[in-house]
Protein backbone atom coordinates (compact mmCIF):
# COMPACT_ATOMS: atom_id res chain seq x y z
CA UNK A 1 0.00 0.00 0.00
CA UNK A 2 1.23 3.52 -0.80
CA UNK A 3 1.61 5.90 2.15
CA UNK A 4 -1.52 7.85 1.16
CA UNK A 5 -3.52 4.62 1.13
CA UNK A 6 -2.07 3.63 4.51
CA UNK A 7 -3.13 7.00 5.97
CA UNK A 8 -6.64 6.65 4.52
CA UNK A 9 -6.88 3.14 5.98
CA UNK A 10 -5.77 4.46 9.39
CA UNK A 11 -8.43 7.17 9.30
CA UNK A 12 -11.11 4.62 8.41
CA UNK A 13 -10.12 2.54 11.43
CA UNK A 14 -10.55 5.33 14.00
CA UNK A 15 -14.20 5.98 13.15
CA UNK A 16 -16.06 8.79 14.91
CA UNK A 17 -13.14 10.53 16.64
CA UNK A 18 -13.21 14.34 16.54
CA UNK A 19 -10.20 15.91 14.83
CA UNK A 20 -9.09 19.55 14.79
CA UNK A 21 -8.86 20.63 11.12
CA UNK A 22 -7.22 23.96 10.32
CA UNK A 23 -6.68 25.68 6.96
CA UNK A 24 -4.22 28.54 7.06
CA UNK A 25 -5.38 31.31 4.72
CA UNK A 26 -2.57 33.69 5.56
CA UNK A 27 -0.62 35.41 8.29
CA UNK A 28 -0.20 39.00 9.29
CA UNK A 29 2.20 40.42 11.85
CA UNK A 30 0.66 43.17 13.99
CA UNK A 31 2.09 45.26 16.75
CA UNK A 32 0.29 45.18 20.09
CA UNK A 33 -0.82 48.75 19.40
CA UNK A 34 -2.34 47.78 16.04
CA UNK A 35 -4.13 44.81 17.61
CA UNK A 36 -5.57 46.97 20.42
CA UNK A 37 -6.82 49.50 17.85
CA UNK A 38 -8.80 46.85 15.92
CA UNK A 39 -12.57 46.90 16.10
CA UNK A 40 -15.49 44.93 14.71
CA UNK A 41 -15.83 45.53 10.98
CA UNK A 42 -12.10 46.06 10.36
CA UNK A 43 -10.63 44.06 7.48
CA UNK A 44 -7.39 42.11 7.80
CA UNK A 45 -5.67 41.58 4.44
CA UNK A 46 -4.34 38.04 4.00
CA UNK A 47 -1.43 36.85 1.90
CA UNK A 48 -3.33 34.14 -0.01
CA UNK A 49 -5.58 34.63 -3.03
CA UNK A 50 -8.29 32.41 -4.49
CA UNK A 51 -6.62 29.56 -6.39
CA UNK A 52 -3.45 29.56 -4.29
CA UNK A 53 -2.16 26.56 -2.36
CA UNK A 54 -2.95 26.40 1.36
CA UNK A 55 -1.87 24.01 4.11
CA UNK A 56 -4.53 21.70 5.53
CA UNK A 57 -3.55 20.70 9.05
CA UNK A 58 -5.16 18.06 11.27
CA UNK A 59 -4.34 18.02 14.98
CA UNK A 60 -1.35 20.28 14.38
CA UNK A 61 0.21 18.09 11.68
CA UNK A 62 0.33 18.73 7.91
CA UNK A 63 -2.30 16.51 6.28
CA UNK A 64 -2.83 17.82 2.75
CA UNK A 65 -2.35 20.70 0.33
CA UNK A 66 -5.45 22.50 -0.76
CA UNK A 67 -6.59 25.20 -3.12
CA UNK A 68 -8.86 28.09 -2.15
CA UNK A 69 -12.05 27.95 -4.20
CA UNK A 70 -14.79 30.60 -4.07
CA UNK A 71 -18.23 29.09 -4.63
CA UNK A 72 -21.00 31.68 -4.59
CA UNK A 73 -20.59 33.58 -1.33
CA UNK A 74 -18.58 30.80 0.34
CA UNK A 75 -14.86 30.14 0.48
CA UNK A 76 -13.98 26.46 0.34
CA UNK A 77 -10.82 24.38 0.04
CA UNK A 78 -10.30 21.68 -2.58
CA UNK A 79 -7.77 19.04 -1.49
CA UNK A 80 -5.10 18.79 -4.19
CA UNK A 81 -2.43 16.56 -2.62
CA UNK A 82 -2.39 14.31 0.41
CA UNK A 83 0.80 14.73 2.44
CA UNK A 84 3.09 11.83 3.19
CA UNK A 85 3.41 11.14 6.90
CA UNK A 86 6.61 10.19 8.65
CA UNK A 87 4.77 7.91 11.09
CA UNK A 88 5.33 4.15 10.56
Amino acid sequence: MRNGQVEKHRLQQIGNVDLDLCVELGRKVLSAEEARAMKAGDLIPLSKLAGETVDVIINGRPFADGEIVVSGDRMTVRLTRMRETSDG
